[in-house]
This record gives C-alpha cells, sequence and structure tokens, in this order.
C-alpha cells in the first residue's frame, strides 16, 4: 500500500519520480501532459461532439429581389419572396419567435418596427446595435428589408381608414415615446430655470431685482398715497364696526390702530408686489427665448445625430451608397422647429391649474406678516361670557384652597386657574369655547388663546377691570392695587405670568385642537410624522459621520436618469391607481346619494369627480403647481419638513441631521460633498423628479380634502387668503398620500399599528447603521412595497370595513376609509387583470416580467408596483386553474414584496457571507487555506521586512503585503468593489452612451477576474467603457466576457439608450431562451457555475450550440406544445441534463491546452474533503508555493492531488476496528 507521495505519484501517474518544481516555476516539457500544449477552444470541444474535424461556415451571401422604383402596399409584402426576406431580418433582430410567426404578424410587427427606427432615437439606437453585432448575410438581408419598407406607399395608402389610423397611431406613439423629445423641452425648460428659478446664480440675482424694485416702489410717491388712503378707508370702516359695539375708548382706539396698521401693510405689500412681477416677467420673457433657442438646437442636434445614425445604417447594410449632406441638414432643421413649437404650445398652458390668483395672495401674505383681528373677541357679548369664564376659574379655585386641596399662591394666575379659564373647568368650555362660537382660527404659530385672554382684559371696560382685580386679590396673595392701575398694565402682567406657567403649552395645545377641530384622522398623520423625523435626527446625530458617508452613498447610488425613470413609472402606476380609486369612490358615494336623496353626498361625489380634470390641469400648469405648492409649504412649515425630510427611495437628504459641522468646508464648501451631490442629483434629475411627483400629488389631493370638509376649492381658499380652512387633517391626508405616492412613508411613526411600527422600525435602523446599510440601502422604500402591496389588495377590505361599519365621527375618518376600501377595490381588479395578462404571457412564450410591444420585448422587473402586479398575476392565474405554483412564481412574488429586495441595488447579499467566511477565525471553508496563509502574511510582512530578494524585486515588506492585499482581494474584492462603486452611480449614463458608441458594452464575467481585478471591476462598473475608451483594454477592467448556455457567444445589452432611461430591451430570444420561458425555468438557473469560473466557461461555450439544437426540435415538437407546464419542465430538464452529462464527459476526455488545465482544477477543487484540501494547501505554503489553487500548473495539481490522496491512505484504518 502507498505510504509516500513517491508512491502515490507512482501509482497516479506511473513514476514515482516528484516533479523538480521549484516555488512559482513553470511545468518542465517532458512533465506535461500532452493535451496541455494542444490548442484549446470551445470550437473544437463542439466539433468533436458534432464529429467534424472542421467547423462548417453557415454563412452565405444573399441574393435580394426588391425592384427598384417600384411602390408598394403592405399586403405586397406578404408575396413568398418579399415574406423570405422579412421573416429572416426579423428573426436575425428579434429572434427566434419570428420563425413559425403567422405571416400577417410577421409584415405588421416589420412596419411597425421600420416607423419606430425611422421616428424613435431610442429604437435608432437599437438597430445600430444590431447591425454592428451582425454577420454579412444579416447585413445584406437588413438591406434588402430596408428596400422593401422604403418602396411601400405612404401610410393613408394601405389597408384604407384603418391603415391610415394605425400609421398615424405608430408615429405619434413612436414619437411619444421618445425621451429625446423631453430632453429639448427639459433642456429648454433649464435654460429658462436657469433664469428665474432653478439655477442659484440666477435666482439670487432675479431676487434682488425684485427686492430693489419693491424698495424702491415702497419709495414712490404714488406708493405713499397709495398707502394713506388704504389707512384712511381702513379707519372709517373699523369706526362704523365699532359703533355697533359697547367698547371702551382704549379698546376702540386700539382697534382703530390695528387696523390701520393692517391696510397700510397690505397697501404696501402690494405695490411691493407689483413691482417685483414686472421684474420676474421681464426676466420671463427673456429666459422664454433662451429656452426655445435652447431646445432648438438640442433638438436640432438630436434629430442630426439619429439620420446620422440611419444613414450609417443603410450604408452599411449596402442600401444606401454615401452619406447624403442635404438629408442630414433638413433633418436637423425639421428637428430644430418642432421642439420649440411645442414648447410655445406648452407654454401658453401656464395658468391652466388656476393657482395664479392663489400663488400672488400667498405671496402677499408673506409680504404683510401676520395681520391681528381681534374685534370678535371685544363685541359685548363675548367680554360677558370672558368675564363668567375667568369668574368661574377663581371661584373654583378658591374651593379648593378652602378644601384644603390647594394653597394660596404668589402667582396672578395659578396653573389651574389658567387651564380653567382657557378651557372651562369641565374641559369643554371657557375662553376656547367662546372662540369656536365666534368663528376664530388658532394657527398652530402666532396667536394663541392666551392672546385673546390678554386683549380681553387690556380692553375691557372699566367696571369689569376692577371686579376682576378684587376677585385676583381674594384668591391669591398679590396685592393688584400697588401697582396696576389700569386694564392695560392688568393685561401686560397676565401675559408675563401665563408664560411663566410649565403647563401653559399642553393648556394653550388642548384649546387649539378644539377650536380648528383637528381630528385624529390628519392630526396624528402630521404630527407623528414631524415628531418621528425629529427623533430620528437626535438618533442620527450620534451616528456622525459613518452615517453621513453611506447617507452620501445611497443620494449618489440613486443618482441616476435609469433610477428616476423607473421612479416617474412608479408614481405614475400610483396616480393612475389613485385615479382609479377616486373614481370608484365617486360612483359608491353619488349611487348612495341617488339611492338616500343626501344633498351633501351628492356633493362630496361631485369633488372626487372635479378632481380628476385638475389634476390634468395641474399637469399641463406644472411650475404654477410648483410654485404655489412651495409657498404654501412656506406657510405650512411642519408639512414642508416631512415633504423635504426625502429624496428617491426614501433616503435622508440633508446633512444637518447627522451633527456635522455646517463650518465644515469638506462638507459645506464651494466644492463640498455637498454641492457634489446635489449636482448629481439635478443632472441625473432626481430632485426635479422628487419635486414634480410631490407637488403633483400634494396639491391635487390637498384641493380634494379640503374641498370635501370645507365645500371651498384650493384655488378659492388661496386667493381669499382663509388658510385657516387648510387644517392640520386636510393637510394630514394629504401629506399620506403623497408620501405613499413616492414609496416614502414613513410606517415606524406612533400612530401605526405596534406589530407595523416595531418591523418597520427594525429595517429601517438596519438600514440606518454605517456600514450595514450598505446590505439594504433602502429600509423605507422596502417597508413601503410591503404596505402598498397590503393596501391595494383584498387583504386590505379588512380594515376600511370595520371602520365604515364602525360609523367614523369624522369626516377625515370616514375619508380614509371609503378611499381605502376604492384602493383595495382597484387593487384587486389589477391582479384579477394580471391572471390575464399571465395567460398571454403563457401564449406568447414570454416570462413573468417580460411584456411585448410589437417585435420589443422588455423586461419590467424593476418597475414596481407594476413588477409586482405581474409577479402576483402569474402565481394568481395558477391558482385559479388548480396548478401547481412552481419555486421560481413564489420567488419572485417574495422578491417583490420586498423579501428579495435585499440587495437591490447593490449585489451584496451572498458575498457579505464570503467576507465573513474569509475572516472568521474558526469555521468557514476557507479552501486551500487561503485564509489562514493571509494572517500569517500580514505577520511576517511588518515582522521579517530584512529577507532578501534578488536584484529588480520590490523590497520584502512591501511585496509581501502586496500578495497579502492581492489574497484579500481575491476574496472580498467583489462585494467591496460593489459598494465603492455606487459612489460613481451618476456616470453611468455617460459610461453606457461610450459602449455604445464605441461597441465596448459587451457583457463582463467579474467571476472570472483574479486578485485586484475582482475589486476593480466591480468598482468600476459605472465607467469601465469610459477608461477603456480612453486607455484601451486592461486585464484588471476589461477581464473575461460573460459566456451562457441559453445563448451562443458574447451577451450584450441590445440597446444601451434604453437602459439609460430605465428601459430593459430583451434581446432577440434563442431557441433556449423561449424554451425556458415557456417552461417557467430561470435561464441562469442551467447554466454551469462552480468554483472554476474558466472551466465554467468553456463548459457553457460548448454547451450553447448543441442545448440551441435540441430546443428548436423540441419547440417544434407538436407532442411537446400539448404537454402542461409540470411535463413540460420535467422534459426540458431531462433534456439539459443529457447534454450536461455529455459535455462534462467530453471536456473530461478531450478538453486540450488551458482547457484541459481548468478540469483538472475543477476535479482538484472537489478532491477529498474540505480539510484535507485545507491542510494540502497549508503543506504547499510551508514547502513555498503561494499560488491559488484556481493558478495552480500540471506539477502543482499534481502535487496537491498526491498530498490529498496520501491523506485519504492514511485515515484508512490498518487493523479492522474489532
Amino acid at each position: 500500500m502507498a505510504q509516500t507521495l513517491e508512491d502515490i505519484f507512482k501509482e497516479v501517474y506511473g513514476t514515482d519520480t516528484l516533479p523538480n518544481l521549484e516555488p512559482g516555476m513553470e511545468s518542465s516539457s517532458d512533465q506535461v501532459d500532452p493535451r496541455i500544449q494542444t490548442p484549446s477552444g470551445a470550437q473544437h470541444l463542439f466539433d468533436f461532439m458534432e464529429g467534424k474535424e472542421e467547423p462548417v461556415a453557415t454563412e452565405s451571401a444573399y441574393e435580394g429581389n426588391a425592384e427598384p422604383g417600384k411602390k408598394l402596399k403592405q399586403a405586397d409584402l406578404l408575396k413568398p419572396q418579399n415574406l423570405n426576406t422579412i421573416r429572416e431580418y426579423m428573426i436575425a433582430k428579434h429572434g427566434v419567435d419570428y420563425d413559425e410567426a403567422e405571416a400577417e404578424t410577421v409584415v405588421d410587427d416589420f412596419v411597425e418596427n421600420m416607423r419606430w427606427f425611422n421616428t424613435n432615437t431610442i429604437s435608432t439606437a437599437g438597430e445600430v446595435v444590431f447591425m454592428t453585432r451582425a454577420n454579412d448575410r444579416q447585413k445584406q438581408v437588413a438591406g434588402e428589408a430596408y428596400k422593401l419598407y422604403d418602396s411601400l406607399d405612404g401610410f393613408w395608402a394601405n389597408d384604407g381608414l384603418y391603415g391610415a389610423a394605425e400609421g398615424i397611431f405608430d408615429y405619434v406613439s413612436a414619437a411619444a415615446a421618445d425621451p429625446s423629445n423631453y430632453i429639448g423641452l427639459l433642456t429648454g425648460g433649464l435654460a429658462k430655470a436657469g433664469t428665474i428659478t432653478i439655477a442659484q446664480g440666477g435666482k439670487l440675482a432675479i431676487k434682488k431685482a425684485a427686492a430693489e424694485a419693491a424698495k424702491r416702489a415702497t419709495e414712490s410717491g404714488a406708493t405713499k398715497l397709495a398707502v394713506q388712503k388704504a389707512a384712511t378707508e381702513a379707519a372709517e370702516a373699523t369706526a362704523k364696526k365699532l359703533e355697533k359695539m359697547t367698547i371702551s375708548n382704549a379698546a376702540a382706539k386700539k382697534a382703530k390702530e390695528v387696523a390701520v396698521d393692517n391696510a397700510k401693510k397690505l397697501a404696501l405689500a402690494k405695490q411691493q408686489q407689483a413691482a417685483a412681477k414686472m421684474v420676474t416677467a421681464q426676466a420671463a420673457k427673456k429666459a422664454n427665448r433662451n429656452a426655445l433657442i435652447a431646445t432648438a438646437v438640442t433638438d436640432g442636434a438630436i434629430a442630426y445625430f439619429q439620420d446620422d445614425a440611419i444613414q450609417d445604417i443603410y450604408i452599411e447594410a449596402n442600401y444606401q451608397d454615401k452619406y447624403n449632406r442635404m438629408q442630414s441638414l433638413m433633418t436637423t432643421a425639421m428637428g430644430g422647429l418642432v421642439g420649440p413649437a411645442a414648447q410655445y404650445t406648452f407654454g401658453k398652458l401656464k395658468g391652466a391649474s388656476g393657482f395664479q390668483a392663489g400663488s400672488d395672495a400667498l405671496d402677499l401674505a408673506q409680504r404683510t406678516g401676520p395681520m391681528e383681528d381681534f374685534l370678535p373677541m371685544l363685541e359685548k357679548k363675548n367680554q360677558d361670557k370672558a368675564k363668567a369664564a375667568v369668574r368661574a376659574a377663581y371661584d373654583s379655585w378658591n374651593k379648593k384652597v378652602a378644601r384644603g386641596e390647594a394653597k394660596l399662591s404668589d402667582q396672578i394666575m395659578p396653573e389651574t386657574v389658567f387651564a380653567e379659564i382657557i378651557n372651562g373647568v369641565d374641559g369643554k368650555g371657557g375662553l376656547t369655547q367662546i372662540a369656536i362660537d365666534s368663528g376664530i382660527k388658532i394657527r398652530k404659530k402666532g396667536k394663541t388663546v392666551s392672546d385673546i385672554l390678554t386683549n380681553m382684559v387690556k380692553f375691557m371696560p372699566e367696571e369689569d377691570f376692577v371686579e376682576i382685580s378684587k376677585m385676583i386679590e381674594e384668591s391669591t396673595m398679590v396685592p393688584l392695587g400697588d401697582y396696576i392701575t389700569n386694564p392695560m398694565e392688568l393685561g401686560d402682567v397676565l401675559a408675563k405670568s401665563i408664560n411663566g406657567l410649565g403647563s401653559s403649552m399642553a393648556v394653550l395645545s388642548q384649546s387649539r385642537k378644539r377650536i380648528n377641530k383637528a381630528t385624529v384622522a390628519g392630526n396624528d398623520i402630521l404630527n407623528a410624522a414631524v415628531s418621528e423625523i425629529d427623533a430620528k435626527q437626535m438618533q442620527e446625530i450620534t451616528m456622525q459621520r459613518g452615517g453621513y458617508a453611506q447617507n452620501v452613498w445611497k443620494r449618489l447610488l440613486v443618482s441616476s436618469p435609469a433610477t428616476t425613470a423607473l421612479n416617474l413609472a412608479g408614481f405614475g402606476s400610483f396616480a393612475l391607481g389613485q385615479s382609479a380609486s377616486d373614481l370608484l369612490s365617486f360612483g359608491m358615494v353619488g349611487t348612495k346619494a341617488v339611492l338616500t336623496g343626501n344633498a351633501e353626498l351628492y356633493r362630496q361625489a361631485k369633488v372626487y369627480k372635479r378632481i380628476q380634470g385638475q389634476k390634468m390641469k395641474n399637469f399641463a400648469d406644472p411650475l404654477t403647481t410648483y410654485d404655489t405648492y412651495m409657498k404654501l409649504l412656506d406657510a405650512k412649515p411642519d408639512v414642508q419638513k416631512v415633504l423635504f425630510e426625502t429624496i428617491g427611495a426614501g433616503v435622508e437628504r440633508t446633512a444637518d441631521r447627522f451633527g456635522i459641522n455646517p463650518k465644515s468646508k469638506l462638507v459645506f464648501g464651494k466644492y463640498g460633498l455637498e454641492k457634489i451631490v446635489g449636482a448629481a442629483n439635478d443632472l441625473t434629475g432626481v430632485r426635479i423628479q422628487d419635486s414634480f411627483t410631490k407637488s403633483q400629488m400634494f396639491m391635487s389631493e390637498l384641493d380634494k380634502y379640503v374641498e370635501l370638509k370645507h365645500k371651498k376649492t384650493l384655488a378659492q381658499i388661496l386667493e381669499d387668503g382663509s388658510l385657516d380652512l387648510i387644517d392640520e387633517e386636510v393637510t394630514g391626508l394629504a401629506l399620506d398620500t403623497t408620501m405613499k405616492s413616492v414609496f416614502a412613508k414613513d410606517y415606524t411613526t406612533k400612530n401605526q399599528a405596534r406589530g407595523v411600527r416595531d418591523i418597520a422600525k427594525l429595517v429601517e435602523t438596519f438600514s440606518a447603521i454605517p456600514g450595514v446599510g450598505t446590505i439594504l440601502p433602502f429600509g423605507r422604500f422596502m417597508n413601503n412595497v410591503v404596505a402598498s402591496a397590503y393596501q391595494w389588495s383584498p387583504l386590505a377590505y379588512a380594515g376600511p370595513a370595520s371602520n365604515i361599519l364602525r360609523k367614523q365621527k369624522s369626516l377625515g375618518g370616514t375619508m380614509q376609509a371609503r378611499e381605502a376600501f376604492s384602493r383595495a377595490t382597484v387593487g384587486t381588479s389589477a391582479l384579477l387583470y394580471a391572471t390575464q395578462i399571465a395567460e398571454s404571457q403563457e401564449e406568447q412564450g414570454l416570462g413573468t416580467y417580460q411584456l411585448r410591444h410589437g417585435s420589443t420585448i422588455i423586461d419590467v422587473e424593476n418597475v414596481y408596483p407594476l413588477s409586482y402586479i405581474l409577479a402576483a398575476g402569474k402565481v394568481g392565474s395558477y391558482m385559479a386553474k388548480g396548478l401547481p405554483v412552481t419555486r421560481e412564481m413564489s420567488e419572485d412574488l417574495l422578491k417583490q414584496l420586498a423579501v428579495g429586495q435585499f440587495a437591490k441595488d447593490v449585489q451584496f447579499g451572498t458575498d457579505l457571507g464570503a467576507i465573513i467566511d474569509y475572516f472568521s477565525p474558526i469555521g468557514g471553508t476557507d479552501t486551500g487555506g487561503e485564509r489562514s496563509n493571509m494572517f500569517r502574511e500580514l505577520y511576517n510582512s511588518f515582522t521579517d521586512p530584512g529577507k532578501e530578494y534578488v536584484e529588480g524585486d520590490e523590497p520584502g515588506v512591501f511585496k509581501r503585503a502586496y500578495e497579502m492585499g492581492e489574497g484579500v482581494a481575491e476574496a472580498v474584492g467583489k462585494p467591496v468593489g460593489n459598494v465603492v462603486a455606487g459612489v460613481f452611480r451618476p456616470l453611468d449614463p455617460i459610461n453606457k452612451l461610450t459602449g455604445f458608441m464605441f461597441d465596448l458594452d459587451t457583457v463582463k464575467d467579474p467571476r472570472q477576474a483574479r486578485g485586484y481585478g475582482k475589486f476593480s471591476q466591480s468598482a468600476t462598473r459605472y465607467f469601465d467603457n469610459i477608461l477603456e475608451a480612453i486607455g484601451g483594454e486592461t486585464e484588471n477592467i476589461t477581464g473575461e466576457s460573460l459566456r451562457v448556455a441559453s445563448r451562443e457567444g458574447e451577451l450584450y445589452d441590445p440597446n444601451p439608450l434604453a437602459r439609460i432611461f430605465g428601459l430593459k430591451v430583451v434581446p432577440g430570444r434563442s431557441s433556449t431562451e423561449k424554451m425556458y420561458s415557456l417552461s417557467g425555468i430561470k435561464s441562469w438557473t442551467k447554466d454551469q457555475r462552480s468554483n472554476v469560473p474558466a472551466y465554467d466557461r468553456i463548459f457553457n461555450e460548448t454547451m450553447a450550440p448543441m442545448l440551441e439544437r435540441r430546443m428548436g426540435l423540441l419547440l417544434n415538437n407538436s407532442d411537446f406544445k400539448k404537454l402542461d407546464l409540470t411535463d413540460k419542465r420535467s422534459r426540458v430538464n431531462k433534456e439539459v441534463q443529457s447534454i450536461r452529462s455529455m459535455v462534462r464527459d467530453t471536456i473530461s476526455t478531450t478538453a486540450t491546452g488551458e482547457d484541459f488545465l481548468q478540469v483538472l482544477r475543477k476535479k482538484a477543487m472537489g478532491n477529498g474533503s474540505s480539510e484535507q484540501r485545507s491542510k494540502a494547501m497549508r503543506e504547499m505554503r510551508e514547502e513555498g508555493f503561494k499560488a491559488n489553487l484556481k493558478d495552480f500548473n500540471w506539477d502543482e495539481l499534481r502535487l496537491f492531488d498526491a498530498k490529498i490522496e496520501l491523506q485519504k491512505i492514511m485515515a484508512k484504518p490498518s487493523t479492522p476496528i474489532q
């Protein structure tokens, strides 16, 4: 029996001579297996398996048959000679779906494809990618197809009116779906905003000019005359009112002074506003001109580049001989005219929202500041009631003193007395009830009930003053007569006494709630949201720099046009659902109104209907809507605080919440982090999208709720200045819907159910921990995903149904229950419709998230909530048919319900285990002793720096440190690189555009990277194309291209430009991919994946053509088509397993060159147990071999295997155990 390495070598390799090998030495030629010296390649393996010696060329020239100059109708394309050309083109570009498609479908989709190709820049880009990757025959076929399309008469000449309508629809929809058309409008808008609102320099310049104009207006003679006239008129009007009221001379004098002061403020503010508006209007005129020029230049440039791309395609396809300059100039000119015309037309819609007058009124209110009005409390009847309330409170106090429940106080107004004066002895009366009866509203900031009390005292009649003074002296130990001689002095003393009371704020808060009739529905939402923000700010201040650094990373991570587009899509889905919910509420409330004859219900129903039209007006007039929204928020700071707290997917947007020094130049300097992050947010559209969506939803919802409650539209309320009607209830309800619409609602607030709050807090706390938050970056978004899935589902019926049955006491509660019921119904209907979509997808052989638009398949996996609806619809479809739900379907649904959202943007989840495993002192796999060797090398690098080295090497300490770092990068480079990559996310659109222009957008396989390459390839994922375009391909950046078993050749994005805008176009499908979709199988699950990525590449590359041929035959098999999903999956899995076995055996026996070495490395990775492999690796490390097992040469692999075989032998008992 073999006992030594020599014995093992003789037994396994036929020789007892150990390899004469120094660490790091290449294998000598006489020791190497002959197969290693033979060239490798997947084509060689495939040819061997197919019984070929040489590859057979499948490409041949294509003879076209399009007749030049002959005009065709669309029906002519159905002729066999034309149809064959079109079908081959469609298969080449859009995949095997067109192999057996009906002739009419092929032609219709081809014509639509060409219309989009010539009209939509994104489609043009897709055609560029196709032609760049096409072989010569495919280019010839494409050229003939282009000729056939251009031979068609205009769309009005095809299929009569229907054909004309279809053509118009194709062109209009292609233009409407083209992001470049909106880039021109946006560029013009930015040019305008740069002069007026957004750009800081322009904003400050306009503010300064407006302020100077207002100042000049203040000093002008006309303004002074207007102010004096207003003051005189106010004094006269007030005098007339006072004549009808029995008020003391002091009170009358004060009332006139207040009225005159208010009139002066208002008159002056109007003059200032008019002057400022004139300056702004002049700036706007200039800005509009700049905007039109910017739009013309941008749209003209886009049109030029699109035409240039189309002509390049035609020349490549031999359809056009040379570049047509005149065509480009005409196209540029037309493109430069259409954009400005559209912007000019769009500008005419300014004011459609109806908020301009209200916006002006808000501006006027800001200029005047608060204006006092206390006349209602000075009426005789209210004076008498107030005096009675004071008397009742002091009588109650005296009784408590007499009973020994209280002691005489040296305060003019003890706390108990104050509380009972304000809210009554029974808590239901007092001055609060007087204010309610008089229609006085008390704002959260500004005038309070205590102001009413002190004003009432200051201006009371002399006889009342004497009576109350005597009452206070008798009830307290305060000798008023010694220093108070008139009501004004008593009022001032009372005010000071009230301010010193510890319970005054609580008493006044209770009073304000009673006066404003605030209810739990809105008030709790707003107050809970504000208090939670304050609490989190205190919590995050303790995190300091780590928390702030992670927050910067998150804000940069969402700075991408793709993220912006996806957020807009998510908001659009919510807004559409909300409108449907409102219309359902209109139907329910209206029906009940008709059945009961209830006029109030009929009015409410009309509100739900009216608001839908108002939403369209707000959308058509976004600037006025946004301007009014911002001014309204200035008047409602608590609402502003909640809306401005987050940006993007619920990411906190401010640095001050982390306790960062406001003087820090690194953070707040001219080129500080906040400036950089803000610029990234602006340039990628994150901030404008956040502002637009929130302003649109908040203003619409506020308009709805305020009219439902107060019977006046928001525009009317703003215009007449009755801002008190915009109370906490309506703002709270509007705020709630707004935050839900952008998936940023805080579910950790105290008004949430206990279990919901606890889970949500756990998620957000985890997401906020510095470092750990990179695993779950968007905790609040995750909470909103789960909550919205519940709220728009049948499960949500229980909540509103019980609330309706309980008959909510407040209007807000009733509205919430009603609308929750409507949302549940709309969501349930959407899920039911999704089951029908699932049926259609199955018929077309599409995956769960794949939707077909003509010839193009779009993947919407990341477009929430559409993705969730499709996943749920798939599961619902199978459950309805009584079929088993597959594991893949369940995983898809769980992922959309946020269970799989754990690492949505940063693919970090499984790699976290690698980090823990690498650094853990015990356990883990530690294949080959890498971990223990790393720690040993770290120690040796610093304890033995003087080790000798040969000439040309780096000093030992640096060399070993570098090697140690390479080992660490091998294990944790990918996850760490992914985190670093997040900082460069804003570069992604430029990177994709660079890849598109320089044909660098091939999908890479970072698993094949080694050492530092694992980190660099991951860290540069958002700017790798830029680096390659500048410096060429490099090993640590470019790496190896990915190979999969479901598709031959390199993988690439069929439309990188579409991906920039968040649209994922699916490449034309192979037979294998279509078969996987039909069978509900994820294609990546059938790829070879092991610990040796290079082996996996060989395996997949060899397997792909065999699998494609087998699946193509299976697709056309009539018996297979009749099988149900379970049987289809079984058959496909069986075929795949058969081919995998064949490929595995073939590679093992016929692989050559580097491929053969990869086979040996793969076998070595599985030889023996993990403990035996670790021990063998440790021994080799001790002998000086530092290479990674994945890099071992022939001799090193033989030595490694021999050590494991020796361990196996030594582990066997020499004698049987008794």
